[in-house]
Formats: C-alpha cells, structure tokens, sequence
C-alpha cells in the first residue's frame, strides 16, 4: 500500500511538475506574445515619430500663419482704404453738388422775395393814396 500511494505521489507529482511547466510555458508564451506586440507597437511609434510636429515646428508654422495673416490683412486694409477714399470723393462731389443747388435756390428764392415785398410795397402805396384822393373826393362833393 505503501508503495501504491508513493507510486500515486510520484505520478502526481510528475503531473504536478508537468502542470506546472505548462502553466510556465503557457504564461512564458502569452509573456513572449505580449513582449511581440509591445515591440511591435514601440516599433510604430518610432516610425511615425519623425512625422510628429516639434514645439520649434509648430512656432514656425505660426509664425507662418501670423506672416501671413499680417500681409493679408495689409492688403484689406489698403484696398478698403482706396475703396472708402473712392466713396469719400463721390459723397464730397454729391454734397459739393447739393451745395450748389441749395445756393442757387436760395439765391432764386431771394430774387422773388425781393420782387413780392416791392410788389407789396407798390400795392399799398397805390391804395394808400386811392383812399387819401377817394376821401378827398368824397369831403369835396358834400361840403359840411
């Protein structure tokens, strides 16, 4: 019996040893398997590293973008201030023009202004002395 369960303890054992080799091999193949992919993974991170942007690349590119954006708009301001200067000139050439009508009016409306008081002045007058002769008349036709 003895020998029965010695004979048992070395075939467990053998099994035991064997398990634990298959649990090594098997955590020793999934390690190597984790380790390729690692590899593999730092491997395409090294490759695309060189197209990655530097802080210096970066500052560059703004200063690009700024360069240009300064010229762009330099260019807007001096075409807006050409555009705004052909604007001011036909406003100054309308108002110029107004101007002139409204003075020309002004001058028309003082001309017929003037002619109506003189009118109005030789109305009264002619009536004044129609009514001085008419009561003249009048005092000599009835004598008190």
């Amino acid at each position: 019996m003895r020998q029965k369960v010695q004979m048992k303890m070395g075939t467990l054992r053998k099994i035991d040893s064997r398990i634990t080799r298959f649990k090594a091999g098997h955590a020793d193949a999934r390690h190597k398997h984790d380790e390729m992919r690692l590899h593999e993974r730092i491997a395409s991170v090294e490759a695309m590293l060189p197209t990655l942007a530097t802080k210096e690349d970066l500052a560059r590119e703004i200063g690009t973008v700024r360069a240009e954006i300064h010229r762009e708009a330099g260019g807007l301001r001096i075409e807006m201030h050409q555009k705004f200067g052909k604007v001011r000139s036909e406003i100054a050439g309308e108002i110029a023009s107004v101007r002139s009508d409204v003075h020309a009016l002004g001058i028309g409306l003082h001309r017929e202004l003037h002619a109506l008081t003189w009118r109005l002045v030789g109305t009264i007058v002619t009536v004044g002395t129609a009514l001085v002769a008419a009561t003249h008349f009048l005092s000599k036709i009835n004598p008190p």
